[in-house]
């Protein structure tokens, strides 16, 4: 209650199935996700350069097996030697989730509430 109370703003994540949660990693994910299709210019735009730089820092780290390494590093040269196309983006756009009616009337109420 302290938490919501000191909250700006309240945000409904609408979940579907048997889902009775998220984690906090989870909603933090969905929540960013919401905003970069509300605030599209927040994604940022790396240079090819920029985004080799972060692929060549992070990609050895993430790869988990001798395997999965050499297949990273095949696939560097072979970029490198412009034999493979890169993808600049591989988002799609999409729509950003629409709010229930039933749910939007609940936050506009309680907004109102707080207001009071």
């Amino acid at each position: 209650k302290v938490m919501l109370n000191a909250a700006h703003k309240r945000v409904y994540i609408e979940m579907y199935g048997f889902t009775g949660s998220f984690n906090l990693s989870v909603a933090s994910a969905l929540i960013l996700q919401s905003l970069f299709f509300a605030c599209p210019e927040a994604r940022g735009n790396l240079s090819t350069e920029e985004k080799n730089q972060l692929r060549d820092k992070w990609y050895p780290k993430l790869n988990r097996s001798k395997n999965e390494r050499e297949r990273f590093d095949k696939f560097r040269e072979l970029a490198e030697q412009g034999k493979v196309q890169e993808i600049d983006d591989l988002r799609v756009p999409i729509e950003p989730p629409r709010i229930p009616p039933k749910v939007w009337k609940k936050m506009k109420d309680n907004e109102e509430e707080r207001e009071r």
